[in-house]
């Protein structure tokens, strides 16, 4: 599972940024950048609403991906 972290940073996106483009408060943006709380199921949907993150990506553990997207994965 990859970190908060490092989605963002796929993104080139940094923690001030994604505050400043989704509402966020920083605060809580630099708590799951920094991996001092984890992303939580409700935390997950508003980053996908509000950045576009998939909330597959952020907590597959809460949301597997699909049967056709985990064949993909291991082609």
């Amino acid at each position: 599972m990859k970190t908060f972290r490092e989605i963002l940073q796929a993104r080139g996106m940094t923690p001030t940024q994604a505050a400043r483009a989704s509402g966020i408060p920083m605060v809580t943006i630099a708590m799951h950048y920094y991996g001092q709380k984890k992303v939580s199921a409700a935390s997950a949907i508003r980053y996908e609403e509000k950045l576009g993150i998939p909330r597959e990506e952020i907590r597959p553990d809460y949301w597997p991906p699909k049967a056709d997207e985990a064949d993909d994965e291991k082609a």
